[in-house]
């Protein structure tokens, strides 16, 4: 089995050994965002009171309807910095296409990115920023 975390979780390590982590607020990561049917799942390895956030900022903007509609569990790029005691949000869209047809398969181009998606996310993740710069 391929060790599918083996970059992050090096970043993370070196960053706690260096000291960056501990100036980290938040980690926000996003993955497979750029589907036209954007339905980002709630992530059970997630940081609860981030995604919690995340909701809030979308639903601010309007875009609630695109976020959280189910729950999914996912060893994803998050988890090495969620270990190391980061609050941490995986945001992630785990249906590419109909029944997921496209994900890993020579039919994932580039035409089938959505532009209106990726920055619905965009927006979603700095207007969350900004209410995790409100909290103390």
């Amino acid at each position: 089995m391929a060790d599918s975390l083996y970059g992050t979780r090096h970043l993370a390590e070196k960053w706690q050994n260096d000291g960056t982590l501990r100036k980290i607020k938040a980690f926000l990561l996003t993955d497979m965002i750029g589907d036209a049917d954007l339905n980002i799942d709630r992530e059970t390895n997630s940081t609860a009171w981030l995604e919690d956030l995340a909701l809030q900022a979308a639903t601010s903007l309007g875009y609630q309807s695109h976020f959280f509609a189910r729950t999914i569990s996912e060893e994803d790029d998050h988890i090495p910095f969620a270990h190391l005691g980061v609050p941490s949000a995986d945001l992630i869209d785990f249906d590419y296409g109909y029944g997921n047809v496209f994900w890993h398969t020579p039919q994932d181009t580039i035409d089938k990115l959505s532009p209106k998606s990726m920055e619905i996310v965009g927006i979603v993740i700095l207007e969350t920023v900004r209410l995790l710069d409100e909290r103390k």
